[in-house]
């Protein structure tokens, strides 16, 4: 079994709130406590959302619910409302008092506690199993803060379990698969206990059952049970025509904030766990995934070679973090096989990130769909003949990820927050760009050098952004680096909007998008 780990740190997010008119303004009393919920430390979500931006997995929601105590009194319900956390009975507000002074809170408010958590069996879409995100925040302040602001640090207190199953994950001896009823097994109390019941969890998964996404939930540490079934998943085929049902047996005994990836080999007569993957769960939006050993070099080449018979599209399966040597063997099949310049349209399935330099200066592409990606790397298509790019989910652009991709026309990114300097650099051909809401962009300086379009004459392309994009204004760290940075003013009907301008470009038309 393959056991690997990735830390990442990530700095702590501040969120800070503010109304746009008179009539939104909440004001606070002299001496009331104003909540500043975030997470940080050990930990960077707020929200178990596997399909949202890094952005809106950082961020509490409006109408977020957290229970916070006083001096071990009973807790207080707030509720975030118009980006302020607000006590939901304005009498019970929480109130600083002239000794030191000692917070708990927890989240969500709903069927927990401070000392307790719950885990829902129904974690099914992203609402249900964001409410089995079971957090705590404690803090001791030795005296009255001059702004009265607290600021809660959240750690969470379960696990998450990610299962691949893909067609990769079956044997040969399966013909026409249909799945059905993936489950996880694990107790539903944090903290679990010895010998505590184990429930069916219905895990989140997007789409149909035999779409190949990955299953997720969230589950009870410190639960191992080598005597109990760890998931389930009913197999449809002309084998099983009535269902069968497979059952991985012992539940691990798993860590709290800490992500567990398993990729499950299904054969004729038993499932097993082929692979893991243990990470920090602290990495934005990807959801690592772990090597599926059904995916060869040989294979990949076979499989490209076999549909270039019968043209230029190729359409690929991958492992979620797919290593170069199966990137490389993708490129070579293609090359060997005397594919016409700009003349391949390469589908890749899965696979999560795209890595830095990995289509650089190919000159056989004319269109790429990434279907699952979240981010594209530092000149992942620098220099290639790439004409469009189709992205669905992909959330951060690199820098120079399509540097001097000359030919390069259409771009749609339709949930792209963050992009890095010079990820357009020189690509003099674009037409048609779709972004998603763009929360933080990066430039080279205050005269806007080295920003996402350099070399670029942007009065050719027509823009597409979502109707809840913010105004972006430019912002420099302490470290001297230049951002675009969304602020709490909608861009759509503004002036820069009516002049066709933003991010410091002048465009040929700007258009929006509902979300």
């Amino acid at each position: 079994m393959k056991l690997s780990r990735y830390i990442e740190t990530f700095a702590l997010v501040a969120m800070l709130a503010a109304c746009s008119t008179e009539e939104e303004q909440v004001h606070f009393a002299g001496n009331e406590v104003k909540v500043n919920a975030t997470i940080g430390g050990k930990s960077i979500f707020t929200r178990s959302n596997p399909v949202g931006t890094k952005e809106e997995q950082m961020l509490f929601n409006d109408n977020d619910r957290i229970g916070i105590g006083l001096n071990n009194g009973t807790p207080v319900l707030y509720e975030k409302k118009n980006d302020i956390w607000q006590a939901n009975d304005s009498k019970k507000a929480l109130k600083w008092e002239t000794s030191a002074t000692e917070f708990k809170a927890y989240y969500p408010y709903d069927s927990n506690s401070f000392d307790n958590g719950h885990i829902r069996e129904n974690q099914s879409n992203e609402d249900l199993i964001a409410l089995s995100d079971y957090m705590i925040a404690d803090r001791t302040e030795p005296s009255i803060p001059d702004n009265r602001e607290l600021d809660l640090d959240f750690e969470r207190q379960t696990a998450r379990v990610i299962v691949n199953i893909t067609e990769a994950s079956f044997t040969n001896e399966f013909t026409h698969l249909h799945l059905s009823k993936v489950r996880f097994f694990s107790q539903t109390d944090i903290p679990a206990t010895p010998n505590g019941e184990v429930k069916e969890i219905t895990p989140y998964h997007e789409g149909s059952d035999e779409n190949w996404k990955p299953w997720i939930a969230l589950v009870a540490p410190d639960a191992g049970d080598e005597g109990k079934n760890f998931m389930s998943v009913v197999v449809y085929s002309d084998e099983y025509p009535d269902g069968k049902t497979f059952y991985v047996k012992g539940i691990p005994n798993l860590e709290k904030r800490k992500s567990y990836t398993y990729d499950l080999k299904i054969g004729k007569d038993r499932a097993t766990i082929e692979n893991v993957e243990v990470a920090d769960w602290t990495t934005g939006s990807t959801i690592p995934g772990g090597a599926v050993s059904a995916i060869t070099v040989e294979g990949i080449k076979e499989s490209v070679t076999t549909q270039l018979k019968k043209g230029n599209d190729v359409v690929l399966t991958l492992n979620s973090n797919a290593s170069s040597d199966i990137f490389d063997a993708i490129k070579t099949a293609i090359k060997d096989k005397g594919v016409a310049d700009g003349s391949a349209n390469l589908t890749l399935k899965s696979v999560m990130t795209i890595p830095e330099g990995t289509f650089k200066d190919v000159t056989w592409l004319n269109k790429v769909t990434l279907p699952d990606a979240v981010t594209i790397g530092e000149k992942a298509f620098s220099g290639s003949s790439l004409k469009d790019i189709e992205a669905p989910k992909v959330s951060t652009v690199e820098m120079l990820a399509f540097d001097q991709c000359k030919f390069l026309e259409n771009v749609n990114l339709p949930r792209v927050s963050e992009i890095s300097l010079k990820a357009f650099h020189f690509c003099s051909t674009l037409k048609n760009v779709l972004f998603g809401t763009l929360t933080k962009v990066w430039t080279g300086d205050e005269n806007n050098i080295d920003g996402i379009f350099d070399s670029v004459d942007t009065r050719n392309v027509s823009l597409t952004l979502s109707t809840s994009q913010s105004m972006l204004s430019l912002y420099v760290n302490e470290d001297g680096n230049f951002f675009w940075i969304s602020i709490n003013l909608p861009y759509k009907g503004s002036d820069q909007c009516v002049n066709m301008n933003f991010l410091g470009y002048k465009f040929k038309e700007i258009k929006f998008r509902e979300e």
